[in-house]
């Protein structure tokens, strides 16, 4: 009899350390996790405050550019049309994500209160 309790004691007391091992898997997983989902938030937010900022920028670009080219349209100024419509079309191709391959630029425009050069 004291050898069955015996073992029932033992098998009880290897249930409860296979218990606390996998409460403590399960905890450093959701840690884990919980730290990885930070980490792309952080990234998420940050893509999208730079998408912001260089459509922003962009938008205000050609903006003005338009401005300027019905400005050279109301002179009849040939040299000023050609010159704005190259100006937007060199913008207009020119690939925003580009501003973006480098996080450094992004990070130090973050920090700078000066606008983007488009």
């Amino acid at each position: 009899m004291f050898r069955a309790f015996t073992t029932v004691v033992e098998s009880v007391s290897k249930w409860l350390e296979e218990e606390r091992k996998t409460k403590v898997a399960v905890t450093t997983v959701n840690a884990q996790r919980d730290t990885a989902i930070a980490g792309i938030e952080a990234q998420r937010d940050f893509l999208l405050r730079s998408l912001d900022l260089v459509f922003d920028e962009r938008r205000s670009a050609f903006e003005d550019l338009f401005a300027r080219l019905d400005v050279a349209l109301a002179s009849q100024n040939q040299q000023a049309v050609t010159d704005v419509l190259s100006a937007i079309t060199t913008l207009a191709t020119k690939n925003p994500f580009s501003e973006l391959k480098d996080h450094r630029i992004v990070i130090e425009q973050f920090r700078s209160d000066e606008a983007w050069e488009v």
